[in-house]
C-alpha cells in the first residue's frame, strides 16, 4: 500500500480537505498527512463506497495554516480501515491532480517547515 516516492509529515495544527464527491460536498475531512504528490485522509466510514467507485474528488481544497488553498483535483487512489481519531472511518491515499503553479512549491515548503520542527521534537 506505501508506494510513496515522496516523504509525508503530519498535519499540524490540524488540517482539513474539502472537495466535491459526485453532488455532495465533504468539507472539514481531517488530514493525517501530506506529501508533494498527495495526503492521507481520515474519510468518514459513510463515504467509503462512493470514494470507491468514484475516485475523482473534483474541488479539492485543503484548508489549514500554511497549506495551498487553491481548488484543484485530486483522485483517491486507495483506501483502507482506521480512519480517525478513535479508528472510526477509512484512511484514504489521496493523490493531487493538474496542479497550478507554485502549488508543489508551497507543499514542499511545508513539509520542509513540519520536517524541521519533527526533528526539533516539536508535535
Amino acid at each position: 500500500m506505501d508506494k510513496r516516492q515522496h516523504p509525508r509529515v503530519p498535519v499540524k495544527p490540524p488540517g482539513k480537505a474539502r472537495f466535491r464527491l459526485g453532488g455532495q460536498v465533504c468539507a472539514a475531512v481531517p488530514i493525517a498527512n501530506i506529501g508533494m504528490n498527495g495526503c492521507c485522509i481520515h474519510a468518514p466510514a459513510a463515504l467509503a463506497e462512493r470514494l470507491m467507485t468514484c475516485p475523482q474528488l473534483q474541488e479539492w481544497q485543503l484548508v489549514g495554516p500554511n497549506l495551498p488553498t487553491k481548488l484543484i483535483k485530486a483522485r483517491v487512489v486507495w483506501i483502507g480501515p482506521g480512519g480517525g481519531p478513535e479508528g472510526a472511518g477509512m484512511k484514504t491515499g489521496v493523490q493531487f491532480q493538474d496542479t497550478p503553479a507554485g502549488y508543489t512549491s508551497l507543499i514542499l515548503r511545508y513539509v520542509a517547515m513540519r520536517s524541521s520542527s519533527l526533528a526539533a521534537g516539536a508535535p
